[in-house]
C-alpha cells in the first residue's frame, strides 16, 4: 500500500511492501514513518530487509512502528533480518540520521540449522541517533548490533535463544589498522542499554559485547542463559580507542563504562582440570570481563559496577576479571549484597600476599575499589582472588552494623594516579 494521502505514514500491507516503503524513504521528503500491522517473512526476492542509507524527510528521522509484529527469516537466510550496513568508512561523513524502531520482533527460526545460529537480527551502522524500544529477538546468532552509532538507546528489549552474542556495540573500522580511530566519528559512543535482558543458549559467547565504544551504560539489565556461557558482559577497549584531539597522538584513551544494577542468573563455562589443581574445573570466562586501556600520563579511564546481584546458583564463578593493556585503569565495584560460595575475582598488576614484602609497584594494571560489598572487610583475602593474586593498588570501604571499616594496602596507595607511601 502506498503512502497514506495527507500523512507522513506508509502502512505496510505485505512482506515485499515493507522493503518498498524503506526504499521510498530515501527519496520521498514527505515520508518518515512506516507502520507494520502484520507478521512478515523475508521475501525470496531479497536477501534481507535493508534500512535506507539516507533519509529525505527534513527531520532526518525514520520511525518504524511494529505494533508487536514479527519479521521472520526465510529458509536458509544469511543476511540480517533488518540492516543498514556501510561498505567503507567514507560513508561515515553523513551521520545526521535518527532511526527509531518500536515494538518489533525478530525471529530467525525459519532460516534453519547453521543459518539460524549465525543469523543477525538487527544491524545498524552509521547513524547519529538510534532508538530501539520494546523489541524481542529470538533464535538468532546475534540479536542487536550497533556500529558507528553516535547516540544509541536500547530499552526494554529481550534477546532469547541466542547462539552467540545478545547485544553488540562496536565500530565498522578495522581495530588494529594504521592510525585507528583518528576521527571521532569512526567509533560508537554514548550507548545505553536500559532494562534489557540477554538470554543465551548453552555455549553462547557474550550477553553484552562492548568494544571500540566510548561512554556505555548498562542500566537494570539481566544476564541469563540456558546453560554455561563465556561472559555475560564483555567490555573490551584494548587495542586503543584514541582521541586525536590530544596532541600527544592518542595517549589519552576514551574508556568509561558504567553498569547500574545488573542481575546475573547463570554461571560461566568451565572445563575439567586434568592436573587436579582446580576441583571445580578451569574457568573459560567470567561473569563480567573488563579489558581496559588506561592512560600512561593522566587519570580518567574507568569502569564502574554499581549494583551486582547474583542468583544463588551462580557459585564457584569468576565474578569479575579485569585487566589494563596500557597504564592504569580504575575499577569501582559498589553495592554487591551477596557473593555466593566460591566467588572469585581476577586482576593484573597484582601481588601474591605471601610475597608482599618483596613486591615492586607495577607500572600498569587495574586499581580496584570495593564499597558496600558483601564481606568487604575480607574482600582482599587470597581465597577471593584467582591464583591468589590480589590487586597491588586497592581499597575497600565497608559499612557494618557495628562499625565502618576501611581496608587499605599497607605499603602503597594510588591517588589521582600517583603513588603515595604510608
Amino acid at each position: 500500500m502506498p503512502q497514506t494521502p495527507g500523512t507522513n505514514q506508509w502502512v505496510v500491507s505485505s512482506a515485499l511492501d515493507f522493503q518498498t516503503a524503506l526504499n521510498a524513504v530515501e527519496t520521498n521528503s514527505t515520508l518518515n514513518t512506516i507502520v507494520i500491522t502484520r507478521d512478515i517473512i523475508t521475501p525470496g526476492s531479497i536477501s534481507g530487509y535493508s534500512l535506507p542509507k539516507k533519509i529525505a524527510h527534513p527531520s532526518g528521522k525514520l520511525i518504524i512502528q511494529g505494533n508487536n509484529s514479527t519479521i521472520s527469516a526465510k529458509v536458509s537466510q544469511s543476511a540480517p533480518l533488518l540492516s543498514r550496513t556501510l561498505s567503507n568508512t567514507s560513508a561515515l561523513g553523513d551521520l545526521n540520521n535518527q532511526i527509531v524502531i518500536n515494538d518489533l520482533n525478530f525471529n530467525g527460526t525459519n532460516a534453519g540449522g547453521t543459518f539460524t545460529s549465525t543469523l543477525e537480527g538487527l544491524r545498524i551502522e552509521g547513524a547519529s541517533d538510534v532508538i530501539v524500544n520494546n523489541c524481542n529477538f529470538n533464535s538468532l546468532g546475534k540479536g542487536v548490533i550497533l556500529g558507528c552509532v553516535q547516540t544509541g538507546y536500547v530499552s526494554n528489549c529481550i534477546v532469547k535463544d541466542i547462539y552467540s552474542i545478545g547485544y553488540t556495540t562496536t565500530s565498522t573500522v578495522s581495530w588494529n589498522s594504521a592510525a585507528p580511530f583518528d576521527l571521532l566519528s569512526t567509533y560508537s559512543r554514548n550507548i545505553t542499554f536500559n532494562k534489557c535482558t540477554s538470554d543465551l543458549k548453552e555455549n553462547g559467547l557474550y550477553g553484552f559485547l562492548i568494544e571500540k565504544t566510548a561512554n556505555v551504560v548498562l542500566n537494570d539489565c539481566i544476564g541469563t542463559s540456558a546453560g554455561t556461557i563465556v561472559h555475560h558482559v564483555l567490555f573490551d577497549s584494548q587495542g586503543g580507542i584514541s582521541n586525536s584531539i590530544y596532541p600527544s597522538g592518542g595517549d589519552e584513551l576514551i574508556n568509561n563504562f558504567n553498569i547500574y544494577n545488573i542481575t546475573i542468573n547463570t554461571p560461566i563455562k568451565r572445563e575439567p582440570d586434568t592436573c587436579g589443581n582446580a576441583p571445580g574445573g578451569l574457568y573459560l570466562g567470567s561473569l563480567i570481563r573488563i579489558k581496559a586501556a588506561g592512560s600512561t600520563n593522566a587519570s580518567g579511564s574507568y569502569a564502574k559496577i554499581d549494583g551486582l546481584h547474583l542468583h544463588p546458583n551462580v557459585s564457584n564463578s569468576l565474578v569479575i576479571n579485569a585487566s589494563s593493556a596500557k597504564g592504569f585503569n580504575d575499577l569501582y565495584v559498589y553495592n554487591v549484597p551477596y557473593l555466593n560460595a566460591g566467588s572469585e575475582f581476577a586482576t593484573d598488576g597484582g601481588i601474591i600476599l605471601a610475597n608482599a614484602n618483596c613486591a615492586v609497584p607495577p607500572d600498569a594494571g587495574t586499581i580496584w575499589e570495593f564499597k558496600e560489598t558483601f564481606d568487604a572487610a575480607n574482600i582482599f583475602s587470597s581465597t577471593r582472588w584467582y591464583n591468589d593474586v590480589i590487586p597491588f593498588y586497592r581499597l575497600s570501604d565497608n559499612f557494618s552494623f557495628s562499625s565502618r571499616s576501611k581496608n587499605y594496602l599497607t605499603n602503597f596507595m594510588r591517588i589521582n594516579n600517583k603513588t603515595v607511601s604510608q
